[in-house]
This record gives C-alpha cells, structure tokens and sequence, in this order.
C-alpha cells in the first residue's frame, strides 16, 4: 500500500485549529490534531478524512 501524504499538513493544521478553537490545551489539541493527520494519509484516498468518533478511539488506545 502507497500512502498519499497530501493535505497532511493542513489537516493537522485545521484540526489543531479546531481543537483550540474549542478550549481544549494546546498539548491535547497537537495530540487530536497529529491522531487526525495520521488518520487521513492511512486511508486509501486522500480525500477521506476520519470521523471524529474513530478519531477519539484511536486517541483512547494509545
């Protein structure tokens, strides 16, 4: 499997964004925000991004 690292970085820049946005810490936000990024480029296609409650369980399995 080829991963597509395109748009990872603004991904992680958008949910880092959104994180904060929602009071969250900074240290909490990096971690949702590098947890989403890494999500996206391990699907198939870029353009799928993670849903929020697949993001929390990854979170919650570290």
């Amino acid at each position: 499997m080829t991963l597509d690292i395109t748009g990872a970085k603004d991904t992680f820049y958008g949910a880092l964004c959104v994180s904060l946005a929602k009071g969250e810490s900074l240290y909490y936000s990096a971690s949702y925000a590098s947890v989403f990024a890494s999500l996206t480029i391990n699907s198939e296609e870029a353009l799928n991004m993670p849903f929020h409650q697949s993001l929390l369980q990854k979170m919650a399995n570290k």
